[in-house]
């Protein structure tokens, strides 16, 4: 809602060019709405689980940014539509006013508006088994199939900038949609080795999606799928200490060419390569005789009505379960992890208790 401005550097594909872009706020903005439903089924055996689940949504006047691409393209293709945008196009002589081609532009000008209609639809699956028969495991697969995400027509007025179109499995570079490929799943297994060693491996598939710029490359008309594989060690030493030993991306594979600023896919994609993820976590217990000695109950614990209650607490980083009960018992779980790619050791120490987080991130080179 606020009209000021923000400005940043992007290429603009029908100017061939990088070109300032100038986001500008809308007082004027309307409430978005949305009609949603879904269906599906659940299954839970003794060991097999499985879900399956349809989903579907209707925006109307959905609040997005008008994509520069598109406006650029009017204004490129004169008449009525080059009229209906002049205006947000600034030529490299200051002015807006339709003088120049696209490619002569210095800045254009988009506003966060009330979008064309969107629908868009799909199906988000699970299946699991698990056995603790002998060597405990379990496989598993979870994901979703986008079936569709068209986008309406855009207009200003009663003048056609942009025509709609299927955004599902296309990387939209030039409108309001980011990268959709159709499919995203993960894979998973994890063998209980002995009561104190897990293994758990994760194969994670994000599908291609095609390209329909008619710039590229010779040959180049979609952005390739991406597959990894992360692995994890747990290792529980005693009842208060886990070890985690961890590959993310363990085959170290880069992600594929996807053209643009970064020149890679930066909604479905990671750029970092194999991480190696070491740590640990330590829980603590103070009983409730100890901080009622110590004066400390009424500050670490929160009875409700004599009943104990939970409180969760998550992050990146963490998962806490502290209790607040009667008698002022308090939990405290600290964690240590150390993550390395290349020769950059990322190091993260997390405290935290119920009242309050505390975190010191520190980066050595």
């Amino acid at each position: 809602l606020d009209p000021s401005a923000a400005t940043a550097l992007a290429y603009v594909a029908p100017a061939v060019a990088f070109k300032a872009i100038d986001t500008t706020g809308n007082p004027n903005l309307e409430p978005e709405s949305v009609f949603t439903y879904n269906v599906g089924f659940v299954y839970s055996g003794d060991n097999l689980s499985a879900t399956l689940d349809y989903w579907y949504f209707d925006f109307d006047n959905p609040i997005i940014t008008e994509a520069y691409g598109q406006l650029v393209a009017a204004y490129a293709a004169g008449g009525a539509a080059q009229a209906a945008v002049q205006a947000q196009i600034t030529c490299q002589s200051g002015v807006a006013d339709g003088s120049c081609a696209a490619s002569g532009s210095a800045r254009i000008n988009t506003f966060i508006i009330n979008g064309p209609r969107l629908e868009s639809d799909g199906v988000d699956f699970f299946l699991g088994y698990q056995s603790d028969a002998g060597t405990p495991f379990s496989l598993g697969l979870e994901g979703s199939y986008t079936l569709g995400n068209k986008v309406g027509d855009y207009y200003k007025g009663d003048v056609l900038i942009a025509a709609g179109e299927e955004t599902a499995g296309y990387y939209n570079f030039n409108n309001t949609a980011r990268p959709i490929p159709e499919l995203r799943a993960r894979a998973f297994a994890t063998m209980g080795v002995t009561s104190a060693l897990s293994l758990s491996a994760y194969v994670n598939h994000s599908d291609s999606v095609k390209d329909r710029r008619t710039n590229l490359p010779e040959g180049v008309d979609s952005v390739d799928d991406f597959t990894t594989v992360d692995i994890h060690v747990n290792i529980d030493v005693d009842e208060s200490l886990a070890v985690t030993l961890s590959a993310i991306n363990a085959g170290d594979e880069m992600p594929p060419v996807a053209y643009g600023d970064l020149m890679y896919d930066a909604y479905n994609h990671n750029p970092l390569g194999r991480i190696i993820k070491a740590g640990f976590k330590y829980n603590f217990w103070l009983g409730g005789d100890v901080l009622s000695k110590a004066g400390l109950g009424p500050l670490f614990c929160v009875t409700h009505g004599g009943v104990g209650g939970r409180k969760n607490i998550s992050s990146p980083h963490i998962m806490f379960a502290g209790f607040v009960c009667d008698g002022f018992s308090w939990f405290l779980n600290v964690r240590f992890d150390v993550a390395m790619r290349n020769m950059a050791i990322l190091i993260i120490f997390t405290y935290y208790y119920y009242l309050f987080q505390w975190n010191i991130l520190q980066i050595f080179y």
